[in-house]
């Protein structure tokens, strides 16, 4: 089932499985797109797509990779295989800053979840992550990382073509943005070195209507 979705994005894809299928290929700032004038309705269910950064105490955390890797000394970069045979390869900074970004998403997740915060249109996942698109970027933290990579923290409406609520979160959004840390310290303990990087945490609120 195709879905119109509305998100506070920063772009990107997500690198993680979510519940339902959002199609984010039509990205909208006022809660709509082309297929009203498909439709011929003004729907506006009154939700602004916000994104802010967490507002929860910033954390540190420890983690051994978790995916098998094959480190190249000659230029200090990584091969990774996957299952279908192709191979992949990048430097050792951005493997770190892609493996401490999903270690830093799977802390976020088992803290909200231990709240109870975590539910229907409350989802966590990984994508690119700018921190200067920010109204409230913050002037006093530096997010060390090899790549724009960040935690997402989805807050998202869900509504039928007709217009109809069929679901939304439990808890208020800013439950989510005061427990959600403002960033991870991410120490990776790989085996040829450590590797660190400060991944930011943004909440996202948004809606998504069924097509």
């Amino acid at each position: 089932m195709d879905r119109r979705t509305v998100l506070a994005g920063v772009g990107g894809t997500l690198s993680v499985s979510v519940v339902g299928c959002l199609d984010t290929s039509r990205l909208s700032s006022r809660g709509g797109d082309a297929s009203e004038s498909e439709t011929g309705d003004d729907f506006d269910p009154d939700i602004e797509p916000t994104t802010r950064l967490g507002d929860g105490e910033r954390t540190s955390i420890e983690a051994e990779p978790d995916r098998e890797y094959e480190y190249v000394d000659a230029d200090d970069s990584v091969r990774i295989t996957y299952d279908s045979g192709k191979t992949n390869e990048m430097s050792f900074d951005e493997w770190g800053t892609r493996r401490a970004t999903a270690a830093a998403a799977s802390h976020v997740r088992s803290s909200l979840s231990s709240e109870e915060l975590l539910g229907t249109g409350v989802f966590v996942a990984t994508g690119v992550a700018e921190v200067d698109t920010l109204e409230d970027a913050p002037e006093d933290l530096t997010f060390d990382r090899a790549i724009p990579l960040g935690v997402l923290v989805d807050y998202n409406a869900s509504y039928s073509r007709g217009g109809d609520l069929r679901s939304e979160p439990d808890v208020e959004f800013d439950a989510i943005v005061a427990a959600t840390p403002r960033a991870v310290d991410v120490t990776m303990l790989f085996e040829e070195r450590p590797s660190t990087a400060v991944v930011p945490a943004f909440c996202r609120r948004g809606w998504s209507r069924e097509d």
